[in-house]
């Protein structure tokens, strides 16, 4: 049974679920589907299962502006996303 929270890996590619690929994106899920409409990021099924390729997630953070509206740099959010996820 595939669980839609769980991180699937293997040794050429990993997966994650559709809320794990929003948090580590650092957007909401719904913003995510968004993002999949406009074909930016690709979903790939599972099961009834959306998921996403780690290094499809990656390009996409690396396309990103530099810098946000507040000056933070693209390391730095994904920094405080990564540490909200942990903690």
């Amino acid at each position: 049974m595939i669980l839609p929270a769980l991180i699937y890996s293997s040794p050429d590619k990993v997966l994650f679920s559709h809320t794990e690929a929003a948090r580590y994106i650092g957007v909401h899920p719904n913003t995510l589907t968004k993002i999949v409409k406009d074909k930016q990021i690709k979903a790939y099924r599972r099961g009834p299962y959306k998921v996403y390729k780690i290094k499809e997630l990656d390009s996409y953070i690396n396309a990103l502006p530099e810098y946000d509206e507040m000056g933070k740099g693209r390391l730095e959010r994904r920094a405080d996303e990564c540490k909200k996820m942990v903690g």
